[in-house]
C-alpha cells in the first residue's frame, strides 16, 4: 500500500491534509479573514491593489481566467460544481455541472 505525503494545513491549525491541497475543508476562508484582521488590509484595497474595480471586474476576470461560470438561467456567478440552476431556463443555457 502506497503512504500519502502530507503537510500541515496553511493556516497553521496543526491538522494534517494531503499534499495536493493546501487547507483542510473550510480553513481557508478562516485563514483570509484572519490575514485580513491582521494586515487591516479591506477587500476594496486588495481589489484596487490587484487592478480591480469599476474599471475592472474581479468577477469577469474569474469567468476569464478561473474556469468560473455565469448561469444564465439565474444570476449566480462562480465555480460550476457549486450550482444547480433551479430556475425555467433551458437546459443549454445552464452552466456544466
Amino acid at each position: 500500500m502506497t503512504e500519502k505525503r502530507e503537510r500541515g494545513c496553511f493556516c497553521g491549525c496543526g491538522k494534517r491534509v494531503e499534499t495536493s491541497r493546501w487547507f483542510v475543508q473550510g480553513h481557508d476562508v478562516t485563514a483570509a479573514a484572519a490575514l485580513r484582521a491582521v494586515e487591516e488590509l479591506r477587500l476594496p484595497r486588495q481589489l484596487v491593489s490587484l487592478g480591480f474595480g469599476p474599471e475592472r471586474s474581479v468577477v469577469e476576470a474569474a469567468v476569464r481566467e478561473a474556469g468560473w461560470v455565469r448561469c444564465l438561467g439565474c444570476v449566480y456567478v462562480g465555480p460550476s460544481a457549486s450550482h444547480i440552476c433551479t430556475a425555467d431556463a433551458p437546459a443549454s443555457d445552464r452552466p456544466p455541472r
